[in-house]
């Protein structure tokens, strides 16, 4: 577009720009291709080693374990919780 400095690129004109090259990569293939190279379909557990982690080790922190809170459930309350709990009775 820089050698037709008069011409606009309208939305419309975007979409023709985007459409043939988003069609030739991002087909059905290519996404099977993907999960093929990962190793996430099939599943290859020989894909992902130990060596591919060693970069997330800095923000490894220790487990902190924070006591849960109490959850209310239908066995411990005769709250009804379902759609019709908002209604007045």
């Amino acid at each position: 577009m820089t050698c037709s400095a008069e011409k606009r690129i309208t939305v419309f004109y975007m979409a023709e720009l985007f459409c043939s090259p988003y069609d030739k990569t991002a087909g059905i293939e290519a996404a099977k291709k993907g999960f093929k190279v990962t190793g996430l379909w099939p599943f290859n557990d020989q894909k992902l080693t130990d060596e591919g982690f060693v970069a997330a080790e800095v923000t490894d922190e220790p487990l902190v374990m924070i006591p849960s809170c109490p959850v209310l459930t239908t066995a411990d309350s005769d709250v009804n919780l379902g759609p019709d709990s908002r209604k007045m009775s």
